[in-house]
């Protein structure tokens, strides 16, 4: 029950921030449609970096346009495989804490170990194969 109360209170909050995200996207689609540059930090710093160091004449609104659709559906990939193995993370640890509950069974502990090893594929799959764009999505530092 808890772990449920957990996992709602996560989509909550992942969903507030999907809607400022789909907010701010919305309003920089309104600024680049009217022609606004950005013309200082507090307008959004991180584009204010890129339009302070981007050569703004030969950009032109169909080639802003692109690259937006390209930053929403890599920010799309990069949101789905997060929350993905997140929730796969989850339940490892979950299933940890069940196979250490002193009421458990052997055959309660064989089915969560069994389990524990299709999540840590499911997790070590999405870490080694995900890519967009020739890109990979999620870096392992862990061998380094």
């Amino acid at each position: 029950m808890a772990g449920g109360i957990f996992l709602a209170g996560t989509a909550n909050m992942l969903a507030q921030i999907y809607s400022v995200n789909a907010q701010a996207l919305a309003d920089n689609y309104v600024r680049v449609a009217s022609g606004q540059r950005y013309a200082k930090p507090t307008d959004d710093i991180v584009d204010y970096l890129c339009a302070a160091n981007a050569d703004t004449s030969s950009r032109n609104y169909s080639t802003v346009h692109t690259d937006l659709q390209v930053a929403q559906s890599t920010l799309n990939v990069v949101e789905s495989t997060g929350s993905t193995l997140f929730q796969t993370l989850t339940r490892m640890s979950d299933l940890v804490k069940l196979y250490n509950d002193p009421s458990a069974s052997a055959i309660e502990k064989q089915g969560y170990t069994q389990e524990f090893s299709q999540r840590q594929n499911i997790a070590a799959n999405l870490i080694d194969n995900t890519f967009y764009n020739g890109q990979k999505i999620i870096s392992d530092t862990s061998a380094s």
